[in-house]
């Protein structure tokens, strides 16, 4: 990761920020979840 300078601006984007990192985190649990039971699903097919 980058670590990125503190800068005053940083408040108008912390919202988004957050939001793009949790949408970030909840694709990559999602697929982390759902991936083995695809594959499993086209085992059983």
């Amino acid at each position: 990761m980058v670590a990125l300078p503190v800068v005053g601006k940083q408040d108008d984007f912390g919202a988004l920020d957050i939001a793009s990192k949790v949408l970030q985190v909840a694709i990559i649990v999602i697929s982390v979840i759902l991936l083995p039971k695809l594959k499993k699903a086209q085992i059983h097919l």
